[in-house]
């Protein structure tokens, strides 16, 4: 019998004790499989847990939880989990961290221990799709200002109408009652408007490998707009009124609001708080447990000169299709408008984002590089045909008119196709790549404050690309911005202007390129200044001392985009003007910008 006692005393008690200190094991060591496999739900509880590991990550740091089990036999009843969910320090800070309790029951499934499944095993103060969230805390109060110190953007408080992303499906009613709240204001957004959103936001996210939002964004709503809607939607479960904050422009600017955001809310954030506590099924923190104060920024002074400005959105505004201006002071490389029409801005920030092609404007390109090359001299003369066939590629000029051999400063301000096309062939690979980064397109130009692109030109082997690209098809592209780059370093005597958007921040390159020999860019000037006074841009001859370049870019089946960029005095600017079928409307409104545009 003595035996027998001895031997039961080496039997570990069958009370569910190892299985929930297993579990939590697993939780400190954040394997939220291993844990979740422990529960009688471990479906829910993986992606419970993960939500809340997920939560006070910080890019690629995770996060630290300590979980212990208090003395006390499950088998009798809960027993009380103690947590630290440490989320990761910040940079230069003090470790940021919170305690709770949780409770966790034990029940047999079969002949094994789970911890019986739910939201409180993790927080008693959690409810279904709860979770810990360390979230930035920022301070809004700066504004950017122009160059006379006026507003020209501003934060504005706004309140993001959030549903949960799972909750958008054809068989959920929560879409459909959304749309019909916010619908009354809004009658473009209904349920199936709300669906489709919902679906198009998780296949982006599934594009660019990544897990798909937790929360749909329905609209974003002034607190004014907001408020005859909020009890309404409030009252829906599952919807989430998230505050937030939206770049609007404040007098000036409003074509660049969107590519300054971005780098704003980075800059902010350098300096910014946090909050870290309990978050609802939205992703919002509900209930703050911890947190630390942003810093201000306080105003930053834009280079946005009203003036010019003015003139810019006063060009575009007057135009019947998407039209843009960008303007740069070749000097300083101020940049002293950004403007686009709302059909434009429809499109999105296309002056200093999109990506076209240029078309004949990047012929001041194709020529600098032939000149670099020795190809040709200033002087030389080049044949014009109607119709030319090179490196396998036929090329047309504008209803095949010919002007047979001429000097180069001719067909470049004709605009002539054929010659150069003519001149792709002598050139090496890298020439239309090289002498562009020279010219400031697709140099890995960035600007502090703005979220811009100024082109690109891929390297381009002889044969049928080649011979587009001399002419600005294919896949050459840029935008408003990077012809204005273009015309500012030719008018700046070759030397790389580099742009800033905020006062005493100019850009930084990469991998700076040499500039151009001064001899070519005398040259190409002298071009540009032929193609306003005998060329395609006489139109805007009456203003002083123009210099420029013409474009018309083929876009497909559609009507074709129409260019200018040029450069008068210490002014260099493009105008875009989308699905104008011609180069002439552009010329126009550049002669109408410029002369209003104050020097």
């Amino acid at each position: 019998m003595g035996l027998a006692l001895g031997g039961c005393s080496l039997i570990s008690p069958d009370d569910g004790k190892k299985q929930l200190d297993s579990f939590a094991e697993a939780l400190s060591g954040e394997d939220a499989a291993a844990a979740a496999a422990l529960t009688t739900d471990p479906a829910a509880a993986q992606a419970a847990i993960e939500k809340s590991l997920d939560g006070l990550a910080e890019g690629d740091q995770r996060p630290d939880v300590q979980v212990s089990a208090e003395d006390g036999k499950p088998s009798d009843g809960p027993v009380t989990l103690d947590y630290t969910w440490n989320a990761p320090a910040a940079e230069g800070g003090a470790p940021r961290s919170v305690t709770g309790t949780g409770t966790a029951a034990m029940e047999k499934v079969g002949d094994e221990w789970k911890v019986t499944w739910a939201p409180t095993v993790l927080d008693d103060r959690f409810a279904d799709g709860d979770s810990m969230r360390l979230a930035p805390a920022l301070d809004y109060s700066g504004k950017v200002l122009d160059a006379s110190g006026n507003p020209a953007m501003e934060w504005l408080p706004v309140t993001n109408v959030q549903i949960p992303t799972a909750d958008a499906g054809m068989e959920d009613t929560l879409p459909d009652q959304v749309g019909a709240i916010v619908g009354e204001s809004y009658p473009e957004i209904t349920g199936p408007s709300i669906r489709d959103g919902a679906k198009a936001a998780s296949d982006a996210a599934t594009q660019e490998d990544k897990p798909a939002p937790e929360a749909y964004t329905v609209v974003t709503l002034r607190d004014e707009d907001l408020a005859p809607l909020k009890d309404r939607l409030a009252a829906l479960p599952g919807v989430t009124l998230a505050p937030d904050h939206k770049l609007v422009s404040a007098g000036i600017g409003g074509a660049t609001v969107d590519s300054v955001a971005g780098p704003l809310t980075d800059r902010m954030s350098t300096v910014g708080g946090w909050s870290l506590g309990i978050a609802g099924p939205g992703g919002v923190i509900q209930q703050e447990l911890a947190s630390a104060p942003a810093q201000p920024i306080g105003d930053l002074t834009s280079t946005l000169d009203p003036g010019v400005q003015a003139a810019a959105q006063s060009a575009v505004d007057g135009s019947g299709v998407p039209s843009s201006i960008v303007a740069i002071r070749p000097s300083t490389g101020e940049i002293l408008a950004v403007a686009q029409n709302g059909a434009a801005t429809s499109l999105g920030p296309v002056a200093v984002q999109g990506q076209f092609p240029p078309g004949s404007t990047f012929k001041a390109v194709t020529t600098s590089a032939a000149l670099t090359v020795g190809e040709i001299g200033p002087d030389s003369t080049v044949p014009c045909p109607g119709v030319i066939s090179v490196d396998g590629r036929t090329i047309p000029n504008e209803d095949e008119f010919a002007l047979g051999d001429v000097p180069i400063s001719t067909a470049f301000a004709k605009s002539c196709n054929t010659s150069q096309a003519f001149l792709s062939s002598g050139l090496e690979d890298n020439s239309l790549r090289d002498t562009a980064a020279q010219l400031g397109i697709g140099p890995g130009l960035s600007i502090p404050g703005l979220d811009a692109s100024t082109g690109q030109v891929p390297l381009a082997e002889k044969g049928p690309a080649r011979v587009e690209a001399s002419i600005g098809q294919g896949t050459v592209t840029t935008n408003p911005l990077g012809l204005t780059e273009m015309s500012a370093t030719i008018a700046n005597g070759g030397k790389l202007v580099l742009p800033s958007f905020f006062r005493g921040e100019p850009a930084t390159v990469d991998n700076p390129p040499a500039p151009l020999d001064p001899g070519v860019i005398q040259a190409v000037q002298g071009y540009m200044r032929q193609v306003v006074t005998s060329g395609t841009a006489t139109g805007a001859s009456g203003v002083p001392d123009l210099h420029g370049k013409t474009g018309t870019a083929e876009i497909g089946t559609g009507l074709a985009h129409g260019w200018f960029t040029g450069y008068t005095g210490d002014l260099a600017f493009t105008v875009l003007m989308q699905n104008a079928d011609s180069s002439k409307p552009a010329v126009s409104m550049a002669a109408d910008f410029a002369s209003a545009a104050p020097q």
